[in-house]
Protein backbone atom coordinates (compact mmCIF):
# COMPACT_ATOMS: atom_id res chain seq x y z
CA UNK A 1 0.00 0.00 0.00
CA UNK A 2 1.14 3.38 -0.51
CA UNK A 3 1.77 5.90 2.40
CA UNK A 4 1.14 9.54 2.28
CA UNK A 5 4.53 11.52 1.09
CA UNK A 6 6.42 13.59 3.59
CA UNK A 7 6.29 16.26 1.87
CA UNK A 8 2.27 16.78 1.86
CA UNK A 9 2.21 15.57 5.93
CA UNK A 10 4.72 18.39 6.77
CA UNK A 11 3.94 21.28 4.53
CA UNK A 12 3.20 24.35 6.46
CA UNK A 13 -0.67 24.99 6.38
CA UNK A 14 -2.52 27.23 8.62
CA UNK A 15 -5.68 25.76 10.46
CA UNK A 16 -4.37 22.41 10.53
CA UNK A 17 -0.74 21.56 11.37
CA UNK A 18 0.40 24.84 13.13
CA UNK A 19 2.21 23.15 16.13
CA UNK A 20 2.97 19.13 15.87
CA UNK A 21 2.41 18.64 19.76
CA UNK A 22 -1.62 20.27 19.64
CA UNK A 23 -2.19 18.07 16.79
CA UNK A 24 -1.02 15.07 18.73
CA UNK A 25 -3.10 15.78 21.63
CA UNK A 26 -6.51 16.75 19.27
CA UNK A 27 -5.40 13.00 17.74
CA UNK A 28 -5.20 11.31 20.73
CA UNK A 29 -8.72 12.53 22.08
CA UNK A 30 -10.41 12.32 19.14
CA UNK A 31 -8.96 8.88 17.66
CA UNK A 32 -7.92 6.89 20.52
CA UNK A 33 -11.58 7.65 22.86
CA UNK A 34 -14.09 6.46 19.56
CA UNK A 35 -16.32 4.50 21.52
CA UNK A 36 -19.76 2.20 20.47
CA UNK A 37 -23.19 4.08 20.97
CA UNK A 38 -25.49 0.80 21.38
CA UNK A 39 -28.17 2.40 21.71
CA UNK A 40 -28.29 5.62 19.29
CA UNK A 41 -27.43 4.03 16.41
CA UNK A 42 -30.53 1.87 17.01
CA UNK A 43 -32.92 5.43 16.26
CA UNK A 44 -31.36 5.41 12.55
CA UNK A 45 -33.18 4.27 9.45
CA UNK A 46 -31.23 1.91 7.52
CA UNK A 47 -30.11 3.02 4.03
CA UNK A 48 -28.03 0.18 2.15
CA UNK A 49 -25.04 -2.10 3.40
CA UNK A 50 -21.44 -1.81 3.97
CA UNK A 51 -19.31 -4.15 2.63
CA UNK A 52 -15.59 -4.59 4.50
CA UNK A 53 -12.11 -6.10 4.79
CA UNK A 54 -12.15 -7.67 8.57
CA UNK A 55 -9.07 -7.52 10.23
CA UNK A 56 -8.70 -11.04 9.38
CA UNK A 57 -8.50 -10.71 5.91
CA UNK A 58 -12.19 -11.98 4.94
CA UNK A 59 -14.56 -9.74 3.97
CA UNK A 60 -18.21 -9.17 5.48
CA UNK A 61 -20.96 -7.34 4.98
CA UNK A 62 -22.79 -5.42 7.86
CA UNK A 63 -25.42 -2.75 7.99
CA UNK A 64 -24.77 0.42 9.93
CA UNK A 65 -26.08 -0.42 13.12
CA UNK A 66 -23.10 -2.88 13.46
CA UNK A 67 -25.89 -5.82 12.87
CA UNK A 68 -26.55 -8.32 10.86
CA UNK A 69 -22.85 -9.31 9.96
CA UNK A 70 -22.66 -11.65 6.95
CA UNK A 71 -19.17 -13.25 6.19
CA UNK A 72 -18.88 -13.21 2.42
CA UNK A 73 -15.23 -15.03 2.70
CA UNK A 74 -14.54 -17.66 5.66
CA UNK A 75 -10.66 -19.11 4.50
CA UNK A 76 -8.32 -16.35 4.95
CA UNK A 77 -5.19 -17.05 6.07
CA UNK A 78 -2.83 -14.79 7.92
CA UNK A 79 -0.24 -16.73 9.33
CA UNK A 80 0.98 -14.78 12.46
CA UNK A 81 5.24 -16.09 11.62
CA UNK A 82 4.91 -15.03 8.11
CA UNK A 83 5.10 -18.87 7.23
CA UNK A 84 3.06 -21.39 5.76
CA UNK A 85 -0.08 -20.24 3.16
CA UNK A 86 -0.94 -16.56 2.61
CA UNK A 87 -4.58 -15.97 1.63
CA UNK A 88 -6.50 -12.98 1.83
CA UNK A 89 -9.48 -10.49 -0.16
CA UNK A 90 -9.09 -6.58 -0.09
CA UNK A 91 -11.31 -3.59 -1.45
CA UNK A 92 -14.82 -5.13 -1.52
CA UNK A 93 -16.88 -2.86 -4.56
CA UNK A 94 -20.50 -3.03 -4.57
CA UNK A 95 -21.84 -3.75 -8.69
CA UNK A 96 -24.46 -0.45 -9.50
CA UNK A 97 -27.63 -2.60 -8.35
CA UNK A 98 -26.60 -4.23 -5.32
CA UNK A 99 -26.42 -7.72 -6.47
CA UNK A 100 -22.70 -8.57 -6.33
CA UNK A 101 -19.40 -8.07 -4.75
CA UNK A 102 -16.48 -8.09 -6.51
CA UNK A 103 -13.24 -8.14 -4.57
CA UNK A 104 -9.56 -9.40 -4.84
CA UNK A 105 -8.13 -12.33 -3.27
CA UNK A 106 -4.58 -13.20 -3.16
CA UNK A 107 -3.19 -15.93 -2.02
CA UNK A 108 0.55 -17.53 -1.62
CA UNK A 109 3.16 -19.25 0.44
CA UNK A 110 5.07 -17.75 3.62
CA UNK A 111 4.57 -13.82 2.86
CA UNK A 112 5.08 -14.29 -0.97
CA UNK A 113 2.28 -13.57 -3.26
CA UNK A 114 1.45 -16.66 -5.66
CA UNK A 115 -1.72 -16.44 -7.57
CA UNK A 116 -4.62 -13.38 -7.19
CA UNK A 117 -7.79 -13.87 -8.32
CA UNK A 118 -10.97 -10.87 -9.27
CA UNK A 119 -14.30 -12.73 -7.80
CA UNK A 120 -17.68 -11.92 -7.91
CA UNK A 121 -20.32 -13.17 -5.42
CA UNK A 122 -23.63 -12.70 -4.27
CA UNK A 123 -23.53 -9.91 -0.69
CA UNK A 124 -24.34 -13.13 1.31
CA UNK A 125 -21.05 -15.26 -0.31
CA UNK A 126 -22.52 -17.85 -2.15
CA UNK A 127 -22.49 -17.95 -5.97
CA UNK A 128 -18.87 -17.22 -5.85
CA UNK A 129 -17.51 -16.93 -9.29
CA UNK A 130 -13.27 -16.54 -10.44
CA UNK A 131 -14.09 -13.77 -12.79
CA UNK A 132 -10.17 -13.65 -13.31
CA UNK A 133 -6.74 -15.65 -11.98
CA UNK A 134 -3.18 -14.46 -12.77
CA UNK A 135 0.30 -16.13 -11.42
CA UNK A 136 1.89 -12.93 -12.20
CA UNK A 137 -0.45 -9.71 -12.18
CA UNK A 138 -1.81 -8.12 -9.25
CA UNK A 139 -5.32 -6.43 -10.25
CA UNK A 140 -6.15 -3.30 -9.17
CA UNK A 141 -9.37 -0.39 -9.06
CA UNK A 142 -11.99 -2.71 -9.30
CA UNK A 143 -14.76 -1.05 -11.58
CA UNK A 144 -18.25 -2.51 -12.52
CA UNK A 145 -19.77 -1.50 -16.03
CA UNK A 146 -22.86 0.99 -15.31
CA UNK A 147 -25.01 -2.47 -16.08
CA UNK A 148 -23.11 -4.56 -13.92
CA UNK A 149 -22.26 -7.21 -16.75
CA UNK A 150 -18.38 -6.70 -16.84
CA UNK A 151 -15.62 -5.63 -14.25
CA UNK A 152 -12.83 -3.29 -15.27
CA UNK A 153 -9.00 -3.40 -13.12
CA UNK A 154 -5.65 -2.85 -13.89
CA UNK A 155 -2.72 -5.06 -13.78
CA UNK A 156 0.63 -4.59 -13.89
CA UNK A 157 3.72 -7.50 -13.89
CA UNK A 158 6.12 -5.49 -12.99
CA UNK A 159 8.16 -2.80 -11.65
CA UNK A 160 8.56 -0.32 -14.66
CA UNK A 161 6.09 -2.48 -16.75
CA UNK A 162 2.77 -0.70 -18.37
CA UNK A 163 -0.35 -0.61 -16.75
CA UNK A 164 -3.29 -2.97 -18.72
CA UNK A 165 -6.75 -2.15 -18.37
CA UNK A 166 -8.53 -5.16 -19.02
CA UNK A 167 -12.41 -6.35 -19.00
CA UNK A 168 -13.97 -9.50 -17.90
CA UNK A 169 -16.96 -10.46 -18.09
CA UNK A 170 -18.62 -10.59 -14.12
CA UNK A 171 -19.73 -14.17 -14.32
CA UNK A 172 -16.30 -15.25 -15.81
CA UNK A 173 -14.33 -15.57 -19.08
CA UNK A 174 -11.87 -14.36 -21.22
CA UNK A 175 -9.94 -11.32 -19.99
CA UNK A 176 -9.66 -8.96 -22.84
CA UNK A 177 -7.06 -6.29 -22.70
CA UNK A 178 -8.48 -2.86 -23.41
CA UNK A 179 -5.74 -0.61 -23.44
CA UNK A 180 -2.25 0.32 -21.32
CA UNK A 181 -0.23 3.16 -20.37
CA UNK A 182 1.77 3.91 -17.18
CA UNK A 183 0.40 5.49 -15.52
CA UNK A 184 -3.33 4.74 -16.39
CA UNK A 185 -7.11 5.97 -15.19
CA UNK A 186 -10.04 5.55 -16.74
CA UNK A 187 -14.17 6.19 -16.22
CA UNK A 188 -16.99 4.85 -17.99
CA UNK A 189 -19.45 6.67 -20.00
CA UNK A 190 -22.99 6.04 -18.21
CA UNK A 191 -23.92 4.26 -21.17
CA UNK A 192 -21.75 1.44 -20.40
CA UNK A 193 -20.47 1.16 -24.21
CA UNK A 194 -17.27 3.08 -24.40
CA UNK A 195 -14.47 4.19 -21.70
CA UNK A 196 -12.89 7.77 -20.42
CA UNK A 197 -9.51 7.15 -20.45
CA UNK A 198 -6.21 9.17 -19.43
CA UNK A 199 -3.12 7.41 -19.52
CA UNK A 200 0.72 8.69 -19.76
CA UNK A 201 0.52 10.93 -17.02
CA UNK A 202 1.05 15.24 -17.75
CA UNK A 203 3.88 16.05 -19.37
CA UNK A 204 4.91 13.20 -20.61
CA UNK A 205 4.82 12.95 -25.04
CA UNK A 206 2.63 9.72 -24.42
CA UNK A 207 0.44 10.92 -22.63
CA UNK A 208 -3.26 10.96 -24.24
CA UNK A 209 -6.88 11.42 -23.44
CA UNK A 210 -9.03 9.36 -25.44
CA UNK A 211 -12.71 7.49 -25.52
CA UNK A 212 -12.39 3.76 -26.38
CA UNK A 213 -15.06 1.47 -27.38
CA UNK A 214 -14.82 -1.45 -25.70
CA UNK A 215 -17.20 -4.01 -26.85
CA UNK A 216 -17.13 -5.69 -30.39
CA UNK A 217 -14.05 -4.21 -32.44
CA UNK A 218 -12.21 -1.96 -29.55
CA UNK A 219 -11.02 1.15 -31.23
CA UNK A 220 -9.63 4.53 -29.51
CA UNK A 221 -10.85 8.26 -30.27
CA UNK A 222 -8.33 10.59 -29.04
CA UNK A 223 -8.64 13.65 -27.97
CA UNK A 224 -6.97 17.10 -29.80
CA UNK A 225 -5.86 17.83 -25.94
CA UNK A 226 -2.49 17.92 -24.21
CA UNK A 227 -2.87 16.76 -21.14
CA UNK A 228 -2.00 18.50 -17.97
CA UNK A 229 -0.75 16.75 -14.15
CA UNK A 230 -3.75 15.12 -13.83
CA UNK A 231 -5.59 11.39 -12.34
CA UNK A 232 -8.41 10.28 -13.22
CA UNK A 233 -10.99 11.88 -16.19
CA UNK A 234 -14.56 12.77 -15.24
CA UNK A 235 -17.81 12.05 -17.37
CA UNK A 236 -21.25 14.00 -16.19
CA UNK A 237 -24.11 11.81 -15.52
CA UNK A 238 -25.29 12.63 -18.02
CA UNK A 239 -22.72 11.63 -20.19
CA UNK A 240 -22.65 14.54 -22.97
CA UNK A 241 -19.70 16.53 -21.26
CA UNK A 242 -16.56 15.64 -19.59
CA UNK A 243 -13.85 16.84 -17.72
CA UNK A 244 -9.82 16.80 -18.21
CA UNK A 245 -7.00 18.65 -17.44
CA UNK A 246 -5.19 20.17 -20.29
CA UNK A 247 -2.19 22.13 -20.99
CA UNK A 248 -2.74 26.05 -22.45
CA UNK A 249 0.43 28.17 -23.03
CA UNK A 250 2.07 26.44 -19.71
CA UNK A 251 -0.52 26.16 -17.46
CA UNK A 252 -2.77 23.77 -16.26
CA UNK A 253 -6.16 24.13 -16.85
CA UNK A 254 -9.29 22.40 -15.60
CA UNK A 255 -11.47 22.03 -19.20
CA UNK A 256 -15.03 21.27 -19.47
CA UNK A 257 -15.81 19.92 -22.73
CA UNK A 258 -18.36 18.30 -25.52
CA UNK A 259 -17.11 14.08 -25.94
CA UNK A 260 -15.72 15.15 -29.34
CA UNK A 261 -13.13 17.51 -26.85
CA UNK A 262 -14.58 21.13 -28.30
CA UNK A 263 -13.74 23.25 -25.53
CA UNK A 264 -16.59 24.73 -23.93
CA UNK A 265 -15.26 26.53 -20.57
CA UNK A 266 -11.54 26.44 -18.55
CA UNK A 267 -12.94 26.67 -14.91
CA UNK A 268 -9.87 26.29 -12.50
CA UNK A 269 -6.03 26.47 -13.14
CA UNK A 270 -3.39 25.20 -11.05
CA UNK A 271 0.95 25.35 -11.41
CA UNK A 272 0.74 21.66 -10.23
CA UNK A 273 -1.92 19.09 -10.40
CA UNK A 274 -5.78 19.27 -10.04
CA UNK A 275 -8.19 16.58 -8.97
CA UNK A 276 -12.01 17.22 -9.59
CA UNK A 277 -15.04 15.43 -9.48
CA UNK A 278 -19.04 15.71 -11.22
CA UNK A 279 -21.66 16.54 -7.97
CA UNK A 280 -23.99 13.56 -8.55
CA UNK A 281 -26.89 15.58 -10.37
CA UNK A 282 -24.42 16.99 -12.77
CA UNK A 283 -24.86 20.86 -11.94
CA UNK A 284 -21.81 21.68 -10.20
CA UNK A 285 -18.26 20.35 -10.09
CA UNK A 286 -15.22 20.30 -7.30
CA UNK A 287 -11.82 20.50 -7.65
CA UNK A 288 -9.05 21.19 -6.03
CA UNK A 289 -5.81 23.11 -7.69
CA UNK A 290 -2.86 21.97 -6.24
CA UNK A 291 0.00 24.97 -6.47
CA UNK A 292 4.02 25.07 -5.45
CA UNK A 293 4.82 28.20 -3.95
CA UNK A 294 7.75 29.91 -1.45
CA UNK A 295 5.74 28.57 1.06
CA UNK A 296 4.87 24.78 0.48
CA UNK A 297 1.79 23.38 -0.86
CA UNK A 298 -1.66 24.37 -1.24
CA UNK A 299 -4.84 22.99 -2.27
CA UNK A 300 -8.05 24.41 -1.84
CA UNK A 301 -11.16 22.71 -2.23
CA UNK A 302 -13.55 24.97 -5.10
CA UNK A 303 -17.02 24.78 -5.94
CA UNK A 304 -18.45 25.87 -8.98
CA UNK A 305 -22.44 25.57 -10.25
CA UNK A 306 -21.80 25.13 -13.90
CA UNK A 307 -26.15 26.23 -14.96
CA UNK A 308 -24.46 29.98 -14.08
CA UNK A 309 -22.13 31.14 -16.57
CA UNK A 310 -20.99 34.00 -15.01
CA UNK A 311 -20.90 32.81 -11.18
CA UNK A 312 -17.89 33.08 -9.37
CA UNK A 313 -15.94 29.83 -8.36
CA UNK A 314 -16.75 29.12 -4.14
CA UNK A 315 -13.54 28.46 -2.31
CA UNK A 316 -14.62 25.81 0.33
CA UNK A 317 -11.46 26.05 1.94
CA UNK A 318 -8.74 28.56 2.97
CA UNK A 319 -5.11 27.72 2.83
CA UNK A 320 -5.22 24.06 3.50
CA UNK A 321 -4.03 20.97 1.36
CA UNK A 322 -6.90 18.49 0.80
CA UNK A 323 -5.64 15.90 -1.20
CA UNK A 324 -9.78 14.14 -1.09
CA UNK A 325 -13.50 14.85 -1.75
CA UNK A 326 -16.47 13.33 -2.04
CA UNK A 327 -19.90 14.29 -2.95
CA UNK A 328 -22.83 13.13 -1.67
CA UNK A 329 -25.21 11.53 -3.32
CA UNK A 330 -27.73 13.89 -3.06
CA UNK A 331 -25.16 16.31 -3.82
CA UNK A 332 -25.88 18.88 -1.23
CA UNK A 333 -22.84 17.54 1.26
CA UNK A 334 -18.84 17.38 0.54
CA UNK A 335 -16.83 15.53 2.68
CA UNK A 336 -12.98 16.10 2.57
CA UNK A 337 -9.72 15.87 4.08
CA UNK A 338 -6.86 17.26 4.99
CA UNK A 339 -3.19 15.85 5.87
CA UNK A 340 -1.72 16.14 8.89
CA UNK A 341 1.61 14.15 10.85
CA UNK A 342 2.61 13.93 14.65
CA UNK A 343 5.60 12.99 16.06
CA UNK A 344 6.56 10.67 18.88
CA UNK A 345 7.98 13.24 22.05
CA UNK A 346 9.67 10.93 23.32
CA UNK A 347 11.32 9.21 20.35
CA UNK A 348 12.25 12.54 18.33
CA UNK A 349 13.77 10.36 15.46
CA UNK A 350 11.71 8.52 14.48
CA UNK A 351 9.13 9.08 11.60
CA UNK A 352 6.08 11.61 11.98
CA UNK A 353 2.79 9.64 12.09
CA UNK A 354 0.34 10.29 9.28
CA UNK A 355 -3.22 11.65 10.63
CA UNK A 356 -6.29 13.18 8.28
CA UNK A 357 -9.12 15.60 9.44
CA UNK A 358 -12.38 14.21 7.93
CA UNK A 359 -14.30 17.75 7.51
CA UNK A 360 -18.46 18.24 6.03
CA UNK A 361 -19.01 20.82 4.40
CA UNK A 362 -23.03 21.76 3.98
CA UNK A 363 -23.08 23.22 -0.07
CA UNK A 364 -26.54 25.28 0.71
CA UNK A 365 -25.63 26.48 3.96
CA UNK A 366 -21.79 26.95 3.51
CA UNK A 367 -21.24 25.75 6.72
CA UNK A 368 -17.99 23.31 7.03
CA UNK A 369 -17.71 21.46 9.90
CA UNK A 370 -14.63 19.66 12.08
CA UNK A 371 -15.65 15.99 12.22
CA UNK A 372 -12.52 14.16 13.43
CA UNK A 373 -8.79 13.73 13.61
CA UNK A 374 -7.66 10.09 12.60
CA UNK A 375 -4.86 7.93 11.68
CA UNK A 376 -5.97 6.16 8.39
CA UNK A 377 -5.13 2.52 8.36
CA UNK A 378 -3.37 1.97 5.20
CA UNK A 379 -6.08 0.54 2.97
CA UNK A 380 -8.47 3.76 3.51
CA UNK A 381 -5.39 6.07 3.06
CA UNK A 382 -5.07 4.28 -0.37
CA UNK A 383 -8.75 5.16 -0.99
CA UNK A 384 -7.83 8.65 -0.44
CA UNK A 385 -4.77 9.10 -2.09
CA UNK A 386 -6.54 7.80 -5.42
CA UNK A 387 -9.47 9.38 -4.43
CA UNK A 388 -11.12 10.07 -7.90
CA UNK A 389 -10.53 7.19 -9.49
CA UNK A 390 -12.37 5.16 -6.29
CA UNK A 391 -15.00 7.90 -6.98
CA UNK A 392 -16.44 6.52 -9.72
CA UNK A 393 -16.29 2.65 -8.62
CA UNK A 394 -16.70 2.76 -5.15
CA UNK A 395 -18.77 5.28 -2.58
CA UNK A 396 -18.25 6.04 1.37
CA UNK A 397 -21.21 7.49 1.70
CA UNK A 398 -24.58 6.17 2.42
CA UNK A 399 -27.26 5.91 -0.24
CA UNK A 400 -29.46 8.59 1.69
CA UNK A 401 -26.18 11.23 2.27
CA UNK A 402 -26.90 10.87 5.73
CA UNK A 403 -23.71 9.11 7.07
CA UNK A 404 -19.96 8.42 5.90
CA UNK A 405 -17.48 5.49 6.58
CA UNK A 406 -14.16 5.38 6.93
CA UNK A 407 -11.45 3.41 8.44
CA UNK A 408 -8.69 4.25 10.94
CA UNK A 409 -6.84 2.94 14.51
CA UNK A 410 -8.29 3.34 17.23
CA UNK A 411 -7.82 2.16 21.34
CA UNK A 412 -8.93 -1.44 20.23
CA UNK A 413 -7.09 -1.41 16.91
CA UNK A 414 -8.65 -0.71 13.18
CA UNK A 415 -12.05 -0.39 12.92
CA UNK A 416 -15.08 0.78 10.56
CA UNK A 417 -16.28 4.14 11.45
CA UNK A 418 -18.91 6.37 10.70
CA UNK A 419 -19.66 9.74 11.30
CA UNK A 420 -23.06 11.32 10.82
CA UNK A 421 -23.21 13.92 7.67
CA UNK A 422 -25.15 16.91 9.76
CA UNK A 423 -24.89 16.19 13.43
CA UNK A 424 -22.15 17.35 15.95
CA UNK A 425 -22.66 13.31 17.57
CA UNK A 426 -19.42 12.14 17.69
CA UNK A 427 -18.28 9.00 14.64
CA UNK A 428 -18.75 5.90 16.07
CA UNK A 429 -17.56 2.42 15.44
CA UNK A 430 -19.08 -0.21 13.59
CA UNK A 431 -16.63 -2.73 13.61
CA UNK A 432 -13.29 -3.64 13.26
CA UNK A 433 -11.93 -3.59 9.97
CA UNK A 434 -9.47 -2.37 7.70
CA UNK A 435 -11.80 -0.29 4.71
CA UNK A 436 -15.48 -0.01 3.89
CA UNK A 437 -17.91 0.99 1.06
CA UNK A 438 -21.50 1.46 0.70
CA UNK A 439 -23.54 0.07 -1.60
CA UNK A 440 -25.00 2.27 -4.12
CA UNK A 441 -29.04 1.84 -3.31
Amino acid sequence: MKILPRRWALAQRSGMVAVVALLAAACSQDTANIQQAPLLRFFEPASGRIAYMGVDGNIYTINQRGTQQTAVTADAALPSDGRGLLRYYQFPIWSPAGKRLAFVRIQGIDQVPTSTSVVTTDPDGTAATEAFTSGEALPSYLYWSPDGSHLSFITNSGTGAASSLQLVPAGGGEATVIDAGSPFYWCWTPDGRTILIHAGGGFSSRSRIAFVNVFGYIYEEGLALRPGPFQTPGCSPRGDRILVAAQTGGDNDLIMTSRKGDVWEVLGRANNLLTFSWAPDGHQVAYVARNVGEEGVEGNLTLIDINEPNGEPRTVTEESLVIAFFWSPDSRKIAYFVPGAISDPEDEEAEPTIVLTLFMHNVRKEQTREVLTFIPTQQFMDVVQNFDQYYHSARIWSPDSRHLVFAGQTQDGPAILLAKADSTIRPRIVTPGMVAFWSWR
